[in-house]
């Protein structure tokens, strides 16, 4: 969108939710770039806001289905940010949240990101899945409702990838068969007596923020009922968390998994990412189908 109406939608999106009896107005709009989503740092009449905006037309309903999981994880004690409204106009779906300016990442912080996950954690539920699909980054992500973890691993995350990524070429045919030796070892890696649990699901680094009293903050989820190794395995890719984070998760409780474990759970962000941007992550993923299918 060019600046000026991507200023009059924004003006008018913020209009539909209210600050007391009055609509919410718009003051100023700062763009922060983006690709296939937009961004913007918004002064408004509540204070400043930060805003994701996205097309209507390419991926329904995406940010609405963020904003419900961020409800979802706020009620079950993560923090999250404190406003969390979402919206649509005749073209553009936003989310907007309040605004945390970034601040130097302390032991402390990553302590108390540890001990939040834990106790999110701690309540389980009785089957795995969620009320609709929703999306892991710009992919749709299949949540339907089991009871069986093994079986949703399979048929709900790593074989509908699988099968798109053979059909766009980005995954040859032997790899996938690899997959099907996979599924009949799965009980070797997960936990038959874990129960599932209501997970961020998309728990790299660059979905924690800080907020400004210098605690974290959990941003972009991908909610599910499911296994937590998922959350765990998740927050070792792409950079990676500080050891502080898993010393405060297992000294509330919560249960590390084995690397081997992780490593299973890695193959589904890993297709998500094969699928999305391309064959620098197959390499990943052979090696992984190597280790445990030969």
């Amino acid at each position: 969108m060019k600046k000026n109406e991507a200023e009059a939608e924004l003006a008018q999106a913020l209009a539909t939710h209210q600050s007391g009896n009055a609509p919410i107005s718009l003051l100023r709009c700062e763009a922060l770039g983006g690709g296939a989503a937009q961004f913007f740092k918004l002064e408004t009449s509540v204070g400043f806001l930060f805003c994701k905006c996205l097309p209507v037309s390419k991926f329904p309903q995406l940010l609405q289905h963020e904003a419900e999981g961020l409800a979802a994880l706020g009620a079950a004690g993560l923090p999250v940010p404190e406003q969390v409204l979402a919206t649509t106009t005749h073209s553009h779906q936003y989310l907007f949240t309040t605004w945390h300016e970034q601040k130097q990442l302390t032991a402390s912080y990553w302590s108390q990101a540890g001990l939040a996950l834990a106790q999110l954690h701690g309540p389980t539920h009785t089957c795995v899945g969620w009320p609709h699909s929703n999306y892991i980054g710009l992919l749709p992500q299949i949540n339907d409702w089991g009871t069986d973890w093994n079986s949703f691993f399979r048929d709900c995350r790593i074989h509908p990838l699988v099968q798109q990524c053979t059909d766009a070429g980005l995954l040859a045919v032997p790899d996938a068969r690899k997959f099907e030796k996979l599924y009949n070892r799965l009980n070797d890696f997960f936990d038959q007596d874990a129960q599932p649990v209501l997970l961020h699901g998309d728990l790299w680094r660059g979905n924690l923020i800080v907020h400004q009293s210098g605690g974290p903050l959990f941003i972009d989820p991908s909610v599910y009922y499911g296994h937590p190794a998922m959350d765990l395995a998740m927050t070792q890719l792409f950079g990676g968390f500080p050891q502080h984070f898993y010393a405060a998760y297992a000294g509330a409780g919560g249960v590390l998994p084995t690397q081997a474990t992780i490593d299973i759970c890695h193959l589904y962000p890993l297709l998500v990412h094969l699928k999305l941007f391309g064959k620098s992550y197959l390499p990943q993923v052979q090696t992984t189908l190597h280790r445990f299918t030969q």
